[in-house]
């Protein structure tokens, strides 16, 4: 076959090949070397040189396990970044639409590699073809570095996907492929599901809307009960900053307690109330005169379609009759520009009983 980038992803296939005895000093996508036996496998890549054929050869790189190779998979380290985005070349020009492959363009030699990225147009092979980038600049190139800035947050967290990573070894779990193009369809990543291409990098825009459970808003003196707040991401693409929000303060007819390292089993309110999943320790609590200020944490993200939960616990006082409304608020323009800011407020009533009843 006459194509020295398979997958079309701006990375040639010697580089995704991952033969370490393969080099390609000039850069133009191909082996240097003799061949002594005059099999058409040159020297490097020739396990002996000397006899007819390459015996026991390396099978090509497969950094993510799955049927394919990296040179025929558009996203090698299965960390929803595409290759052609992490390969760093700012030629490789994926717009139309953005679907992890390089854009159409003439190929005029008839190499494999689209002219927008083949450095040599006019003859077979590329020309100084650069390197995959490498952010952290330690172990391997970005596309198959699931934690490209080595700041000890997997890049499929970084990109707002870290809700299909279960394991957090920064790979979708379980990857759904039916088109074989290497692009998981987990959580509709693959956006092109029955043809070759479709991983969009584009953030979309995160809208975030509050919600408030309980197991009823009537407490009895001095009783307790838990509170659990809900943001949830009903836009079209995953935060991409902080995420805040704020609690108003109820005193004096109601007292909140908030556990920095509460989960779901430290919830008591039914199970038909409340939803599961509850981790305080995924977010930052600032208690303020007349407030709460929460924030989520570096490293975690809301994705589209998901959402993060706290619990607080709220006490009624000894003061029968007295009511207060717990509300929770989004800051406008949080996790990296949410909209709209019409749904930003959740509220809900609790009260305290007549202690005559």
């Amino acid at each position: 076959m006459n194509d020295l980038d398979s997958d079309n992803d701006g990375i040639n296939d010697i580089i995704e090949n991952g033969d370490p005895a393969i080099t390609d000093a000039e850069g133009n996508g191909m082996v240097e070397g003799a061949d002594n036996d005059k099999d058409g496998i040159l020297g490097p890549a020739d396990t002996n040189d000397g006899v007819f054929g390459s015996p026991n050869g390396p099978a090509p790189l497969n950094s993510d396990n799955d049927p394919l190779p990296n040179f025929q998979d558009l996203d090698s380290d299965n960390d929803s970044v595409s290759d052609l985005v992490e390969s760093g070349d700012p030629n490789a020009v994926d717009n139309s639409p953005e679907d992890g492959v390089v854009d159409d363009s003439p190929d005029t030699d008839g190499d494999g590699i689209q002219d927008s990225v083949d450095n040599a147009p006019g003859t077979f092979g590329d020309n100084g073809s650069p390197a995959p980038q490498n952010t952290d600049g330690a172990d391997t190139p970005d596309y198959i570095d699931t934690d490209s800035n080595n700041d000890s947050t997997n890049d499929i967290v970084s990109n707002g996907n870290g809700g299909l990573d279960g394991n957090n070894d920064g790979m979708v779990d379980n990857p759904t492929d039916p088109d074989n193009d290497g692009i998981a369809n987990n959580g509709g990543l693959d956006e092109k599901p029955t043809e070759f291409g479709g991983l969009s990098q584009q953030a979309g825009t995160p809208d975030l809307t509050p919600s408030v459970f309980s197991n009823g808003g009537t407490y009895n003196v001095s009783e307790q009960k838990d509170i659990v707040i809900v943001i949830y991401n009903t836009g079209d693409g995953a935060t991409s900053g902080p995420v805040t929000f704020e609690l108003n303060k109820l005193t004096p007819s109601f007292t909140i307690a908030i556990d920095p390292n509460a989960t779901t089993t430290n919830v008591t309110a039914p199970a038909a109330t409340m939803p599961p999943t509850v981790n305080n320790s995924e977010w930052t609590f600032t208690e303020q005169a007349t407030r709460y200020v929460v924030t989520l944490k570096d490293g975690f993200s809301i994705p589209a379609g998901s959402n993060k939960k706290i619990v607080i616990q709220v006490t009624a006082t000894n003061t029968p009759n007295a009511a207060a409304t717990i509300t929770a608020r989004v800051f406008n323009g949080t996790g990296g520009g949410e909209t709209p800011t019409t749904n930003n407020s959740a509220v809900y009533r609790i009260s305290i009983n007549d202690s005559n009843n």
